[in-house]
């Protein structure tokens, strides 16, 4: 695999944000969800960093299955 591809494999990426709207300063709660086979990925860079908003984040929980076809 070439040393600047992040993910190799089938994989379905989904997200879910708690709110459509905000208030300046009000916190959103946002879950990114990543399902596949292939190389477990390393996604530090999912959400860019940017002045525009305060990035936090929780240490991910994460589920491997190794398998014939690669890691579940």
């Amino acid at each position: 695999m070439p040393s600047d591809t992040q993910i190799g494999g089938d994989y379905t990426l989904d997200y879910h944000i708690d709110c459509q709207e905000a208030k300046a300063y009000t916190p959103l709660a946002m879950q990114v969800t990543l399902k596949g086979t292939g190389y477990p990925p390393r996604l530090s860079n999912l959400v860019p960093k940017r002045p525009e908003y305060a990035l936090f984040s929780e240490t991910p929980e994460i589920k491997t299955f190794p398998s014939t076809k690669g890691f579940m």
